[in-house]
């Protein structure tokens, strides 16, 4: 499962992300996931050359980094704690790996379901559980 997020404040490393998902099970408390800054375009697109090459917000070449999780089967919400700063309206992905047996409701989700929640214990603000604007599904 992937989530992309771009939240309005900083969020500093260490602190944490949940995500409500009703409907969803997983066997298990402790997850290991992987977290990365969305790549920046080297020239920030005032480039006229095709270079590919991405930059992360310290400089360094984008790449993903293991995020540390826990799952409570209880409320059906899993939390993970951001391993590097996020800055303000910077978007950021977390990736969640089969292996780590999240699996989807047995009814599956359906397009920009209300019930898929978020919310973070930010420093520069908490945000309370808001609904995900979007939902998209896989495509088969």
């Amino acid at each position: 499962m992937n989530i992309t997020l771009r939240p309005t404040m900083p969020i500093l490393a260490g602190e944490h992300i949940s995500f409500s998902l009703p409907g969803f099970v997983m066997e298990g408390a402790n997850v290991s996931a992987w977290f990365k800054l969305a790549e920046l375009p080297l020239d920030a697109g005032n480039s006229t050359n095709d270079d590919t090459t991405t930059l992360d917000y310290a400089g360094n070449a984008s790449q993903w980094v293991r995020a540390e999780g826990k799952w409570s089967s209880d409320a059906s919400t899993l939390t993970i704690s951001l391993p590097a700063l996020v800055p303000a309206a910077r978007t950021f992905l977390i990736s969640i790996p089969e292996e780590a047996g999240l699996t989807l409701p047995v009814d599956g989700i359906r397009a920009n379901e209300t019930a898929l929640t978020a919310a973070c214990d930010a420093s520069f603000g908490a945000v309370n559980l808001t609904p995900n604007p979007e939902t998209r599904s896989p495509k088969p």
